[in-house]
């Protein structure tokens, strides 16, 4: 069922309002704020698997707000990193970055190569994408804690750029020798 844009509208206004009044409840608990925007996304996930009432102009805006969350959420890292404190733990960063990457790559290749049967190409592109750690959680319910500024706070944000970088300059390497391969 699709009732135009004042659905849409109804439905992002739902959203921020549960999202700020999850954020004030959860604020002086243990249970981080975005364990609660993660539960509401579910619900929201179950209200339209139930009762279809998002059509592809509400799933598409959601899509564009999450992205905008996640792409506003590492801008807001690079902005906040310390090149001093990434430059003195370079040596743990590195350690801690190339195990990470490497062990994600090779079981992301392993299980789509090998396990799930999956050409070369895209069992390539797997590989490079599981090297992508996903930081942005534990940065957020690091930060919610006041964590970040703690030594193994900063490594953590500088392994995450780190993983950002190498990321980023893996897919780029794939797409270039792809259409060699």
């Amino acid at each position: 069922m699709d009732l135009g844009i004042s659905s849409i509208i109804l439905w992002v206004g739902i959203a921020i309002t549960l999202v700020m009044l999850s954020k004030t409840a959860l604020r002086n608990s243990v249970v981080p704020a975005l364990v609660g925007f993660i539960l509401i996304g579910f619900i929201f996930r179950l209200i339209d698997a139930q009762w279809d009432v998002y059509s592809e102009r509400h799933t598409w805006l959601f899509r564009v707000l999450a992205e905008f969350g996640i792409f506003s959420l590492l801008f807001r890292i690079g902005l906040e990193s310390n090149i001093k404190g990434l430059l003195s733990q370079l040596k743990n960063g590195s350690v801690i970055w190339a195990f990470g990457v490497l062990m994600s790559g090779v079981l992301g290749f392993v299980t789509a190569f090998y396990v799930l049967n999956i050409e070369l190409i895209p069992s390539l592109f797997i590989a490079t994408a599981m090297t992508a750690t996903s930081v942005g959680v534990p940065i957020g319910v690091w930060k919610s804690q006041n964590a970040m500024q703690s030594q193994n706070g900063e490594l953590l944000l500088d392994v995450a750029e780190m993983d950002d970088i190498s990321g980023v300059m893996l897919m780029t390497l794939l797409f270039a020798v792809t259409p060699v391969l």
